[in-house]
């Protein structure tokens, strides 16, 4: 699953960061949707820190959706803002 969306929250606690983003679906509705990245061991030598996206900035999240129709995807890659190698 790709997404493209507005950041709403960005926790950046052990043992998973999450991202909580904006998206509009397909209909223009807007919809809630939660990233849950890999542990922060493995983010913070990419360049992660818990200052590394904020509200507002708009992101790309691609990752495997969990199952049972659940708004929650597995981090696999992301895109940024403001590009920096992740």
């Amino acid at each position: 699953v790709t997404l493209n969306g507005t950041l709403l929250d960005f926790t950046w606690a052990n043992p998973h960061p999450m991202i909580s983003l904006e998206v509009k679906n397909q209909a223009g509705q807007i919809e809630k949707w939660s990233i849950g990245g890999p542990a922060i061991n493995r983010m913070t030598p990419n360049g992660w820190g818990p200052t590394t996206v904020k509200p507002g900035d708009v992101i790309t999240g691609l990752g495997y959706q969990f199952s049972g129709g659940q708004k929650i995807i597995l981090l696999v890659r992301v895109r940024l803002a403001d590009p920096m190698p992740v």
